[in-house]
């Protein structure tokens, strides 16, 4: 069976000496890999017409029994080129498509990541790459997912989060930001942050749309907390190692402190 549907790529790998293994997250079919024969050789009909972060029209044969289908043809639509230019954008797609590639499961057509990781690839190909970007898209995805990180009141007591002068707490274990007296009497590990922290993390949970300038001020430390919070919740609930988290985040927040400085 010949399927059609447009697709980005999330991985390459070596199949053989001149075939390639695509992984693939599709409009339609969710996350698939293909094979791709012969895409190395001098002539061969494939070259140029994917690469990393390329959004294409992808014609595959689909095999009933192997996970593992045959590329028929790819026609690029989006080649994302800045990112050849842009390291710190470059760093940042690697690890939203890895992401991606390590939370969907396999040819599942129900999956809705592909206009979340296609949107957010094609702002971060737009403006240069910056924090509020890289954690609206986390928590788009952790919404898609079903597990939404609870920002507006306490998971434990359900008392909603009012403005405070002290640092607020947060627990992955219990799913959110904690009240004062829920933060004490945990014996869970917890994380604290400032109010303003919150109230970005807030904020981008209830965009639905691309994120618009904020007027919220958050310093060089502010992005630290709201990192350090998002990433322990994944790590909590998605078990896994995220790697290519820890240098996209590194490339962001060495930026952030070098504006500080100058």
């Amino acid at each position: 069976m010949i399927l059609k549907t447009e697709a980005i790529v999330l991985r390459i790998a070596p199949f053989s000496r001149t075939s390639h293994v695509v992984t693939w997250m599709t409009q339609d079919y969710g996350k698939i890999a293909t094979v791709v024969k012969g895409a190395v050789r001098p002539k061969s009909m494939f070259l140029g017409q994917y690469d990393q972060f390329y959004s294409c029209e992808l014609l595959f044969y689909k095999r009933a029994r192997n996970n593992l289908h045959i590329i028929k043809e790819s026609t690029p639509l989006k080649t994302r080129p800045s990112f050849r230019q842009d390291w710190r954008a470059m760093g940042v797609a690697s690890y939203l498509c890895d992401l991606v590639n390590r939370v969907s499961p396999d040819n599942d057509p129900y999956d809705s990541l592909y206009p979340v990781l296609d949107e957010s690839l094609d702002m971060l190909a737009r403006h240069s790459a910056e924090p509020d970007l890289v954690f609206w898209t986390e928590i788009r995805i952790m919404n898609q997912l079903g597990i939404t990180p609870q920002f507006a009141s306490c998971p434990a007591c359900r008392k909603p989060i009012t403005e405070t002068s002290s640092r607020i707490g947060f627990s992955s274990s219990r799913g959110g930001i904690l009240c004062p007296s829920c933060a004490d009497d945990s014996r869970q590990p917890t994380s604290t942050a400032r109010y303003e922290a919150l109230k970005a993390l807030r904020y981008w949970q209830t965009c639905s749309e691309l994120p618009a300038p904020t007027a919220l001020i958050l310093r060089a430390s502010d992005y630290v907390d709201i990192q350090a919070m998002l990433g322990s919740f994944m790590r909590y609930h998605l078990d896994m190692p995220l790697y290519s988290r820890q240098i996209a985040i590194k490339l962001l927040l060495s930026s952030l402190q070098n504006e500080t400085v100058n």
